[in-house]
Parts: structure tokens; sequence; C-alpha cells
């Protein structure tokens, strides 16, 4: 088991920093994209696999079933509307 020490708290805070930093970026590109955020939906396997860790080697076609599914459409800033299957 690890011990605590300054070192090992500097890398949690490093760690945290730079995952908000993501976070906020990956909360942009769903508004961009879907219009609102995997949250604002409740979309549970993302919310596992993004902010919990579940998952890896998720794929945007899967991105946008999985909120299809939680029935947020794609929005695409091309064409302001929802975007067809294979888009994006």
């Amino acid at each position: 088991m690890a011990k605590l020490s300054a070192s090992l708290l500097r890398r949690a805070a490093r760690a945290s920093a730079q995952a908000m930093a993501v976070q906020h970026e990956l909360t942009a590109a769903f508004r961009d994209r879907y219009g609102v955020t995997y949250s604002d939906v409740d979309c549970d396997a993302l919310i596992d696999i993004l902010d919990y860790a579940g998952g890896a080697g998720l794929t945007v076609a899967e991105c946008d079933r999985l909120m299809a599914a939680s029935g947020a459409p794609v929005i695409t800033k091309a064409t302001g509307h929802a975007a067809t299957e294979g888009e994006g």
C-alpha cells in the first residue's frame, strides 16, 4: 500500500487538474455536437466510461449511438442539423 506523502499529493493534484481540463474540453465538444452533455441526458454508459474510467476505446460512432439511445440528436455546426449516420 502506498504511503501518504507530499509527492503523492502533488501527483494527485496534477492528475486532477489535467482531468478537469480534459472534462471542460469534452463538455464543450458534447455541447457542440449534440446540444447537450451525456450527463444532461443521463447516459449511464458514457458517465461510467468518461467519468469513472469504466472502459476504453470508445469511438465517435459508439458515442453517437449511446447518445441517440438517451434521446440526444447529433448536431453538427457545419450543417446546423442532425447528422446522418457515419457523419462526424
